[in-house]
């Protein structure tokens, strides 16, 4: 409002108070993309079950499991390590990220890397308690050092492979940048472990 003069004498105005409206909104757009997150885990779920039942040849099991896992949880380094007696276990399959270099027809690894739960408490750990476990930081893990062929890894996980009430072994999850992994990761890790832990199972009674 302004007088003969021109000059401002007041401001005359209306105000109204959009919080709710806004945080409806944000809740819609968050909720939207909670489900587009959990239909493309359902899917990638789906297409895992599927993959881990057309070959029962394990090294078929193991490709399609190792592939499946990226598409749930970005690694650096993946591998199925199993129980071979007393205290020795076996990297029964693994895959790096970027892969390396194939060899035609068909790429074979060297050796598989193998391990001696005696020589390393936390490997040792991990296998009497047969429990999912997760490491954001494995600097601050004392023993981490001593698990031969993971001591480069900065982010950590695992999760039990059983099948029938049979322990198996477990899903070795890892990858060289720290705090890369959340309880959300350990989540979906878990559940591809149910089909992935019965597609082993299968395996094995197959190749006997």
């Amino acid at each position: 409002m302004r007088n003969a003069a021109g000059k401002i004498l007041r401001l005359v105005g209306a105000a109204q108070d959009i919080t709710e409206p806004k945080q409806a909104e944000d809740q819609v757009v968050k909720n939207l993309e909670i489900a587009e997150s959990a239909r493309a885990e359902a899917d990638a779920l789906r297409k895992a079950t599927l993959s881990l039942t057309q070959d029962l040849h394990m090294d078929s099991v193991m490709e399609a499991l190792l592939r499946s896992l990226e598409e749930l949880v970005p690694y650096t380094l993946a591998r199925v390590i199993v129980p071979e007696g007393g205290p020795h276990l076996l990297a029964l399959g693994e895959r790096e990220i970027p892969e390396r270099p194939k060899a035609k027809p068909k790429y074979h690894p060297g050796h598989p890397l193998t391990l001696i739960a005696d020589e390393c408490p936390f490997l040792k750990r991990v296998m009497e308690e047969q429990e999912s476990v997760l490491l954001a930081d494995t600097s601050k893990e004392k023993d981490w050092q001593t698990f031969n062929g993971h001591a480069h890894l900065r982010s950590w996980l695992s999760v039990p492979l059983k099948a029938s009430d049979e322990y198996l072994g477990f899903l070795s999850i890892g990858h060289t940048d720290p705090n890369r992994y959340t309880p959300d990761h350990l989540r979906r890790a878990e559940l591809l472990s149910i089909p992935a832990a019965a597609a082993i199972q299968n395996a094995r009674l197959l190749n006997r």
